[in-house]
């Protein structure tokens, strides 16, 4: 966090000590590189939180129980672990060129490494705020970031704490619970003297059915040991975070430019001050709709299953508070350079869904009340599960 604090510091001054006439300048304008960015590595936790529903075809019988905990890997393909330069066209469109390390322009099939790459960044976007008739350029230079997983390990890591109970009529409901435990994380992070951050909000549940299907098919309900069930179900993870590593109060950010804070969009909405931007955090909502037709067999000790179905994953993350939008201007009768600061109307996030059709296989190792069940997905972003329960009826 503090690296993008710099970046963006970076940015505005250098922007106030090159202009000319008047231009404008907004986070918001940096969508497009932070959403190509952020999107796999956040697709792929949305992803992780569809997995694991089932660790085998056949549901509970009634009042049968198990309360299970699992681990699931999502593995990024080496495709989405880079983009190319022509994915910023909406950028190129707002006055945006790209630029290697020697200041040469990228080409549109040049690569940029995303979140989940281990390849180094060393290019910059880079912006002239300056109408094409005025001399000098007015510039800004935003560094694009690195990628931070290491070689060959693109993976999105989750886990999941699950209760299912058997009902009547062959089915089975299960659910998944983080309680709001913001304030425990605070308490903890207090007591070992961070307090650059304060989480407001942290919490997933989830909820989902699997119904015996085998029942109602008239000939096959009769074969031994063979199980098909069908599952549907959807997860949400809710987190918000403050944080005093973010500044952009623009009386701190303008290089000594006293900002004028004044409607810019009008749209009735001005900030009074400084001091109204200092609230800046980072959000994130993720969703997770999954449903599979499952087919296994009910042997003692080992319950093999397959399955077709789908994962639905969606996320949307970002900035949260009140970023600026900064107009800066020069007096031409006496070279005097001001700027008036209003609410930025977009913001810095990032939206992205994807739905995905998979095949699925796993096996339920049963041991008196103890199962130990792993389960592969294989999709664009396939996944792998493992985890332990404890497993009555």
């Amino acid at each position: 966090m503090k690296r993008l604090t710099n970046l963006i510091a970076l940015s505005l001054c250098f922007l106030t000590s090159s202009l000319n006439a008047q231009s404008t300048f907004s986070m918001g304008e940096l969508n497009p590189y932070f959403s190509e960015y952020l999107k796999p590595m956040a697709l792929g936790m949305a992803t992780g939180m569809g997995h694991g529903w089932a660790h085998e075809a056949r549901p509970h019988k009634i009042l049968g129980f198990d309360l299970s905990l699992s681990v699931v890997a999502v593995q990024i393909p080496e495709a989405d672990q880079t983009f190319k330069v022509s994915a910023l066209s909406k950028m190129t469109g707002n006055g945006y060129s790209f630029l290697d390390a020697n200041s040469n322009p990228l080409g549109n099939d040049d690569l940029l490494p995303t979140l989940v790459s281990s390849l180094p960044s060393d290019a910059t976007m880079q912006k002239d705020l300056a109408p094409s008739d005025l001399a000098p350029s007015m510039l800004v230079d935003v560094p694009m970031m690195d990628g931070l997983f290491p070689e060959d390990i693109a993976y999105a890591p989750n886990m999941a704490l699950q209760f299912a109970l058997g009902l009547p009529k062959g089915t089975e409901i299960m659910a998944r619970y983080v309680p709001e435990v913001a304030s425990t994380i605070n308490d903890y992070a207090n007591d070992a003297g961070f307090d650059e951050a304060s989480v407001n909000e942290l919490n997933m549940w989830g909820i989902g059915v699997k119904h015996d299907i085998k029942q109602w098919i008239p000939v096959v309900k009769r074969v031994p040991m063979l199980e098909i069930s069908a599952l549907l179900a959807y997860s949400e993870f809710n987190f918000d975070i403050g944080t005093t590593a973010i500044t952009l109060n623009p009386d701190e950010l303008l290089n000594g430019i006293a900002p004028t804070y004044t409607d810019i969009d009008g749209d009735g909405n001005v900030p009074t001050s400084g001091a109204d931007f200092n609230d800046v955090g980072f959000g994130m909502n993720m969703s997770s709709l999954t449903g599979a037709v499952l087919v296994g067999a009910n042997i003692p000790v080992i319950r093999p299953f397959i399955g077709v179905g789908f994962n639905k994953a969606s996320v949307s993350t970002g900035l949260t508070g009140n970023l600026p939008m900064i107009e800066y201007n020069l007096n031409s009768s006496d070279g005097t350079t001001t700027a008036n600061v209003d609410y930025d109307p977009v913001g810095l996030n990032v939206e992205a869904e994807k739905t995905f059709v998979n095949f699925q296989a796993g096996i339920n190792f049963k041991l008196l009340i103890f199962n130990f069940h792993a389960q592969y997905t294989y999709q664009q972003y396939s996944m792998i599960s493992a985890g332990l329960a404890l497993s009555i009826r």
